[in-house]
């Protein structure tokens, strides 16, 4: 497996790359990057970085990935690469918005100061609704799913009340968890328009 093709080496990519193109566009010299990031601007960029990625991770998955997979994948391989993809997709909303909260609360986000409430507040909104599909709704959503595969399956001596239930309990959990990501996608998209009011105020 080359280089590129693991998840580290991509990201030390990306921040290669980064780094290069700072350098060049503030004076076209490597040397200039370490003057080029004072710690106000530093804070600044992780904070809008995390939140970008939160927002784009959501939308992408939410919108377009999920949708695509599950109408063209046969739905146990739909339900198994769900099973292996939403564990890392709700880990990663949950660092990238609790890194966001943690930037905004410590002053370190840059903006407006009247704008660092209600982005620190949206933030801590997206945290606490990642966390409940990480830790609470995904587990449980995924071992509803597999119960009703197994009650479902052909030749199941699972009744037929059992069944229903199996189905209905995966249709609630389900429900919950999307309500949820969607919750914690509206309340992500909410610190990015924070931050553009509070770097326009503070640009003025």
């Amino acid at each position: 497996m080359g280089l590129l093709s693991t998840p580290l080496g991509r990201l030390a990519g990306g921040c290669a790359v980064t780094a290069a193109g700072v350098a060049l566009l503030k004076g076209g010299k490597l040397s200039s990057l370490p003057s080029s990031l004072p710690t106000s601007t530093g804070g600044a960029f992780a904070s809008l970085l995390s939140t970008s990625v939160f927002v784009g991770a959501s939308v992408w998955t939410t919108f377009f990935a999920g949708i695509l997979m599950f109408t063209n994948l046969p739905k146990t391989t739909f339900g198994d690469l769900q099973a292996k993809l939403f564990p890392v997709y709700f880990g990663l909303q949950t660092a990238t918005s609790a890194a966001a909260l943690a930037l905004t609360a410590t002053g370190r986000a840059g903006g407006s100061s009247s704008s660092a409430r209600p982005r620190a507040v949206a933030a801590a909104v997206a945290l606490a609704f990642s966390l409940l599909n990480l830790a609470v709704l995904e587990p449980l959503t995924t071992a509803a799913m597999y119960h009703r595969r197994d009650a479902q399956a052909e030749g199941s001596k699972f009744p037929e009340n059992e069944k229903k239930k199996a189905n209905g309990r995966f249709g609630m959990l389900h429900g919950l968890s999307s309500l949820a990501n969607l919750f914690a996608l509206g309340a992500g998209v909410t610190v990015l328009w924070f931050s553009a009011e509070g770097m326009l105020v503070g640009g003025k």
